[in-house]
């Protein structure tokens, strides 16, 4: 959390000593950030109630309370992810909008994503039905539940495919950038850097469903959300920090 939050913040000092106004890319990357440190705070709370104890161990207020904390924190993920890829799309756009198949590659990217978080966002939101047996851990509340795992792979594996396509379409374009051959190098590398946030999606896939509980079970919604928490919280950092050089070294080359 630290990190990022020193990562946006130069990102506006580097605007503001550039003499640049702030954009639509800046605004997303404070929004995405907004919502990381939510996210964040929620998951920190969830280990406090616990105080650090396996899921096993956990006393039916402990195990209702993570619950609807994960329950709280699970938008967030999905709303920062809208907006820390929404600060690159609208870069990229703004950089490469004179190459048109560039940029119906970025705005068809957009579309899926922007498509992606409704469909994720309200299936999370309504993941039980009724809600409110998201944290009914004894299970004495009658209605249905989603199956959180096949979900959570249906989500990583378009936000990944997502990270992929980004990285792949910034490769390309830096070749066409006007610098030496080593500068060109650099930033590739740095996308591709940025790029293996997108390995982390399948990651958590094979965890959730290779890994069996303490008890060698599958594992439960609030069992579920306290595994991920420290997994996915990193998300933000490995996408949106390697990518910061780039955003300043590209903009100044082009401006």
């Amino acid at each position: 959390m630290p990190l990022c939050t020193v990562a946006t913040i130069l990102r506006f000092v580097a605007a503001r000593r550039a003499g640049r106004k702030f954009g639509w890319e800046d605004i997303f990357a404070a929004l995405a950030l907004l919502a990381f440190l939510a996210y964040g705070a929620l998951a920190i709370g969830g280990f406090a109630v616990t105080g650090g104890v396996s899921t096993d161990e956990y006393t039916l207020d402990m195990a209702v309370t993570t619950s609807k904390m994960a329950y709280a924190a699970a938008p967030f993920f999905e709303i920062n992810q809208l907006f820390a890829k929404a600060s690159l799309l609208v870069l990229y756009y703004r950089i490469f909008a004179t190459n048109r198949t560039f940029a119906v590659c970025t705005c068809v990217i957009a579309i899926i994503q922007m498509a992606w978080f409704i469909a994720i966002f309200f299936s999370l939101m309504f993941m039980c039905i009724p809600v409110h047996k998201w944290w009914d851990v004894q299970g004495t509340v009658e209605g249905w539940c989603m199956n959180d795992a096949a979900l959570l792979a249906a989500e990583e594996t378009i936000n990944s495919g997502v990270d992929f396509a980004m990285v792949a379409l910034a490769v390309f374009m830096v070749r066409k950038l006007q610098m030496k051959p080593y500068l060109k190098r650099r930033l590739a590398a740095v996308f591709i850097t940025g790029g293996l946030s997108g390995i982390l999606g399948f990651v958590k896939i094979g965890e959730v469903y290779a890994i069996p509980d303490e008890n060698g079970s599958m594992y439960t919604s609030p069992q579920l959300a306290a595994y991920l928490y420290p997994f996915t919280a990193n998300w933000y950092t490995s996408i949106e920090w390697p990518m910061s050089p780039m955003d300043f070294g590209i903009y100044c080359r082009w401006h």
